[in-house]
């Protein structure tokens, strides 16, 4: 039977950042990855545009934001083949040259060469900001079919040799990684390496829930897996998010909510406004100092800046704004009048630092997430 193949857009937002995916697929073939319910999985990686093409996309597209943070990559893994190195590499010369200063980030389960990593040393030179997601859960070859995790242990030491931003992305969370013995070991590597850890539970899509049969319980809870922000086995999510705080990891910052993580990277704010919310006070274990980051920056919001890049951003699209109306309140916008796309929900979002409440297009496609209202299952 032929693969169904299906392409994400190039340019995109997501919930953290802006996606560049002008090359798509991916040669392994992880058994949770959702890129198995489109056909690109264990396949070439195809390049649908050239770099050059790909740039002026990047850099004309109506969410091009010069702070934004880009991922590059996401709908493959940039260090999977030669090509896709050498494409990147490419891309990065494009940007150089344009005097493009957005931070990058890369996110990797394959190793990265040394000479990849003294070209980002060059690049930064100029101020241009680097980090790399290293995707290490412990998985076993079963469900990471194709990965090498003493390769990416390596990423984290190469890295860190080199004075390179490292997130440890660890997701997902299963019953087959979440022995007590297996979670200590895990925070005693990468908080060596690592600013900060991301822990995320499984990513339910209904085109890829079929592959999850190394996880019955899930399967019996079918449809409320469906409708989740993720799903969480209730053994480590108790370890992890139980109280106790930074007892655990020993304060080293461990985070649900990506975006915190990459703002605590970048010495930022947080862009998707989770300051204050369940998320920031019981769940994520972030230090002081990006707590008073945040805290001080929501002293002083500009309402009237915030409604007016409201606007622009409408008008750059050519959104119908007769009936538009916005309003803000407790460090939330409302949009009334209007439909938007997640993606425009998202973008404003990162763009406000606030967040949107509106009414969503219903013909829109977006995987769940916490910008989308969406709750994690814990079974």
């Amino acid at each position: 039977m032929e693969k169904t193949i299906h392409f994400f857009p190039i340019i995109d937002v997501h919930a953290t950042w802006m996606a560049f995916n002008p090359i798509q697929g991916c040669p392994k073939s992880c058994r949770y990855c959702f890129l198995n319910g489109i056909g690109m999985t264990k396949t070439k990686p195809i390049i649908l545009a050239s770099e050059e093409v790909a740039v002026n996309l990047l850099l004309n597209s109506p969410y091009y934001t010069p702070t934004f943070p880009i991922c590059f990559f996401s709908q493959t893994d940039a260090f999977s083949t030669p090509d896709n190195i050498n494409y990147v590499k490419n891309v990065l010369q494009i940007l150089h040259e344009k005097n493009i200063k957005n931070p990058r980030i890369f996110i990797t389960k394959c190793e990265i060469p040394i000479d990849f990593i003294e070209l980002c040393e060059c690049y930064e030179k100029y101020g241009e900001e680097f980090i790399f997601y290293l995707s290490y859960s412990g998985l076993e070859k079963d469900i990471e079919i194709g990965v090498d995790k003493e390769k990416i242990k390596q990423n984290f030491i190469n890295l860190y040799k080199h004075n390179q931003k490292i997130i440890h992305y660890w997701r997902p969370l299963l019953p087959q990684n979440s022995r007590p013995e297996l979670i200590n070991e895990m925070i005693e590597f990468v908080r060596q390496y690592a600013i900060a850890s991301v822990i995320v539970g499984l990513k339910v899509q209904s085109n890829i829930i079929d592959n999850f049969i190394f996880w019955p319980e899930l399967m019996d809870n079918r449809e409320e897996a469906l409708n989740a922000e993720c799903v969480w086995f209730k053994d480590s999510y108790k370890m992890i998010w139980g109280k106790g705080d930074f007892d655990l990891f020993k304060g080293y910052p461990v985070y649900q909510c990506n975006s915190c993580a990459l703002a605590l990277a970048l010495k930022k704010v947080d862009r998707n406004a989770f300051y204050n919310s369940e998320y920031c006070l019981n769940i994520n274990k972030c230090p002081e100092e990006q707590r008073k980051r945040c805290k001080n920056f929501y002293k002083n919001i500009d309402s009237t800046k915030i409604k007016q890049d409201i606007i622009n951003y409408f008008k750059k699209v050519n959104y119908d704004m007769d009936n538009l109306e916005i309003k803000l309140k407790n460090k939330t916008v409302y949009i009334n009048g209007i439909e938007l796309k997640q993606s425009d929900i998202t973008y404003l979002t990162q763009l406000t630092h606030l967040k949107i409440i509106t009414t969503k297009k219903a013909d829109d496609y977006y995987w769940n997430s916490s910008l989308s209202n969406n709750k994690p299952l814990i079974i």
